[in-house]
């Protein structure tokens, strides 16, 4: 749920977002009523933030097959292997780990 205030104001690349700081603003304005909705306590632990910034690392190296050299991109995972999924496989496994967690 880290992302959900993209569905509502669009996803912007991390360089950008940087220069942004009212998109920031915004983004955390939009993010409080999506964690309530949802029954979370937010702020999003620094953990979560970290596991994006591996995640993003990770996906630059495997799918994209480059390495931008981002001062906050961390470490790739080295034994992960990604699956590209079509969008309604994608779906259908969130709202089902979603369904797991209890959060829908």
């Amino acid at each position: 749920m880290h992302d959900a205030p993209e569905a509502f104001i669009c996803d912007i690349p991390k360089p950008l977002k940087e220069m942004l700081p009212d998109y920031r603003k915004i983004e955390k304005a939009i993010e409080g009523p999506i964690l309530e909705f949802f029954g979370l306590i937010g702020p999003m632990p620094s953990a979560v933030k970290a596991a994006d910034m591996i995640m993003l690392a990770t996906e630059q190296r495997q799918i994209m097959n480059n390495r931008d050299p981002w001062r906050w991109t961390l470490k790739p995972l080295e034994d992960a292997t990604l699956e590209c999924l079509e969008p309604q496989a994608a779906y259908e496994l969130f709202i089902a780990r979603a369904n797991e967690l209890g959060i829908f």
